[in-house]
Formats: structure tokens, C-alpha cells, sequence
């Protein structure tokens, strides 16, 4: 992925949706806030994992700071910078065993959840929707939860030196906050 197309999508992501396409595999379809797509050789987790490293965030703390506030180890919700904050949902069916079928969606690229049989339609800024295959009901928990984690997370991101403040959720605000320099 280059420098620049990750920079574009770091500030207009509003999902990640896995895909399979013959002859090549699994896919990322990226949903931009323009209504616009991309399509990335690679899978979501690993689009997240370059998105962390723009960022420079650690993945494993910040992890580790979602699961003790949630008291949960799987699907947890990701705040990477003010803007952005990634909701795990299971967006297609796996085609072979050991296959995740995780996309992300923006918490703040939702603009509206509608019920369909197999699963739940989430409609995007820009007018996108994705489908997600999991139940309305498991889709609004998670988006309960991705609001719990942002509010602990920006009393942490906006005031570093709260008690129990970890180090690289502050060197993440430092460095967010010298890229905002630089870039103006």
C-alpha cells in the first residue's frame, strides 16, 4: 500500500468490507466518505495493521485497553484517531475453515441500520451500504460498545495525564499532534 493512498484512506475510511474475487482471493473493498471505493490486495486485518502503523499506534495496547474496559477478548472495537473508530462485524461467509470473515465499519460513517433476513444493512456517508451477517440487535450491541470504548478512550487520548493513562495511548496523542503541525 503507498504512502499517499493510505493517507486518504486513514481520513475518509468508512468501512472495509472483505471480499473474495477469482484469481486472486480474498480482497478489501474500502468504502470511502466520498461514496467512493477501493479495492486492496490484501485483507482487512492487515489494512488495519498499516493504518496502526501510519498512526503509529500500538494495536496490541490499544487492544489490551478495550478488553479491560469491556471485559472481552474478541471483537473489539478500535479508536485510532478522533474521527475513526473501527467496529468488527462479520461481513461475508468463510469459504474454509480458519477464515475470518471480519470487515469494519467507521463508527462515525453510520447513518442508518435497516433489518434484512440473513443479517443487517448498514448505510454509509456518501450512500454506500454494506451488508453484515450478523442480527440487528448484535450489530446496535456492538455499536454501544464502540461508544463506551471512544469515551474512555478520548478521556485518555485528550487528557494523557489522567490516572491509569497508558504511555502509548499518550505517544499516540504526541504523535497525532506533531503530524497536525507538520501537515499545516
Amino acid at each position: 500500500m503507498q504512502e499517499g493512498q493510505l493517507e486518504k484512506i486513514v481520513t475518509e475510511l468508512s468501512a472495509l468490507q472483505p471480499q473474495y474475487l477469482k484469481g486472486t482471493g480474498k480482497v478489501t473493498k474500502v468504502h470511502l466518505k466520498s461514496g467512493k471505493h477501493l479495492t486492496i490486495k490484501c485483507k482487512p486485518e492487515t489494512v488495519v495493521t498499516n493504518i496502526a502503523g501510519y498512526l503509529g499506534t500500538d494495536l496490541a495496547a490499544l487492544r489490551k485497553f478495550c478488553s479491560h474496559r469491556l471485559a472481552a477478548k474478541n471483537s473489539l472495537p478500535l479508536p485510532m484517531t478522533p474521527s475513526l473508530l473501527l467496529i468488527p462485524l462479520r461481513m461475508i461467509k468463510p469459504k474454509f475453515s480458519n477464515d475470518r470473515a471480519t470487515g469494519y465499519v467507521n463508527l462515525f460513517s453510520i447513518e442508518d441500520l435497516k433489518e434484512k433476513k440473513n443479517g443487517a444493512i448498514i448505510t454509509l456517508v456518501g450512500g454506500n451500504e454494506v451488508l453484515c451477517r450478523q442480527k440487528l440487535k448484535t450489530v446496535k450491541i456492538h455499536l454501544v460498545y464502540a461508544r463506551l470504548i471512544y469515551r474512555e478512550w478520548q478521556s485518555h487520548y485528550i487528557n494523557p495525564y489522567v490516572k491509569e493513562a497508558d504511555n502509548n495511548l499518550y505517544n499516540t496523542a504526541k504523535l497525532d499532534l506533531i503530524r497536525k503541525i507538520m501537515n499545516s
